[in-house]
C-alpha cells in the first residue's frame, strides 16, 4: 500500500506550518505537499523541506489568483494540478473579510 500524501495549504505559518511539523514528526511515512504563495520567501518552511528530503515537497500555490478556482499548483514535473486537469482542489482556508467575501 502507498503512503499517504497531506497537502496542505497556507504551509508558510501559523496552523498550516504546524500541520507539517506535526506529520513529520508524526510515526506515519505520510509525504507532505506543502503549498504557500511564496516559497522563496518562507525561510522556516524551507528549512523543514531541508531537514526532510524525499519526504517533503514545497510548492507555490496562491488561490486569490486567477478567480475563484486557482489556475495551478507547483510547475514543470513537480505540477500537481492545472486548470486544465479533470481533478478539483479543495481549499480549507481564506481570508475573512467585511461583507461575506
Amino acid at each position: 500500500m502507498a503512503a499517504p500524501i497531506a497537502l496542505i495549504q497556507g504551509a508558510s505559518r501559523g496552523l498550516g506550518l504546524e500541520f507539517c511539523k506535526h506529520i513529520l514528526r508524526s510515526k506515519s511515512a505520510a509525504a507532505v505537499i506543502a503549498t504557500c504563495r511564496n516559497p522563496d520567501g518562507a525561510a522556516e518552511l524551507r528549512r523543514l523541506a531541508d531537514q526532510h528530503p524525499g519526504r517533503m515537497t514545497v510548492l507555490r500555490l496562491d488561490v486569490n489568483r486567477g478567480g475563484r478556482r486557482p489556475r495551478s499548483c507547483g510547475s514543470g514535473e513537480g505540477q500537481l494540478w492545472s486548470a486544465g486537469s479533470d481533478g478539483e482542489l479543495l481549499g480549507d482556508a481564506s481570508p475573512l473579510r467585511k461583507g461575506g467575501n
